[in-house]
């Protein structure tokens, strides 16, 4: 129980370096937040396989979302221009948060996973105040209504959530 815990604080202790630096200090929180997760007893080889995925989802998800206009992230890599159109990619303080939670799957995420009902209500709640909140703290700027940002998140979320419970964790 305590390695849950210790998880994750480690985890939101991440987060919050993360929105806050919002820069490339955010990959010495996140080695941190790896050497302490290491440390824990049943860090698995595996959970790099969901490290994988949900960076490579963040990265897709992150850099669509900006690169539509949706927000405009601090640290976010413009890689072409045209007029008012851009492509985007998503900032590596971004990508180091999607890392860190993909390692709380296996730890402090597991009893919610247990329990259906819990896990889609925590993320329902979680998922909107957790962008709200890092948007404003890393000074990110939400371009469309932060309702109709959010809502999009969410949904997001779920549908990566859903899909990842129920067909891509079976499969690693």
């Amino acid at each position: 129980m305590a390695a849950l815990i210790v998880n994750a604080l480690n985890f939101q202790l991440l987060w919050l370096c993360c929105v806050i630096f919002a820069d490339m200090r955010a990959l010495v929180a996140l080695l941190v937040f790896f050497l302490i997760h290491a440390a824990l007893p049943g860090s698995r080889l595996h959970e790099w396989r969901y490290i994988v995925f949900f960076v490579a989802f963040g990265l897709l998800i992150e850099s669509s979302l900006a690169s539509i206009g949706l927000i405009e992230f601090t640290g976010q890599f413009e890689i072409y221009r045209s007029g008012n159109s851009a492509i985007v990619i998503a900032p590596l303080w971004l990508l180091a948060m999607w890392a860190g939670f993909a390692a709380c799957i296996d730890h402090s995420l597991k009893p919610l996973l247990l329990r259906p009902a819990l896990f889609w209500i925590v993320i329902a709640a979680g998922v909107p105040a957790s962008y709200a909140l890092g948007a404003e703290l890393s000074h990110s700027q939400l371009l469309v209504p932060t309702f109709t940002f959010l809502s999009c998140e969410l949904l997001l979320w779920l549908a990566l959530l859903w899909v990842f419970k129920n067909h891509v964790k079976q499969a690693i």
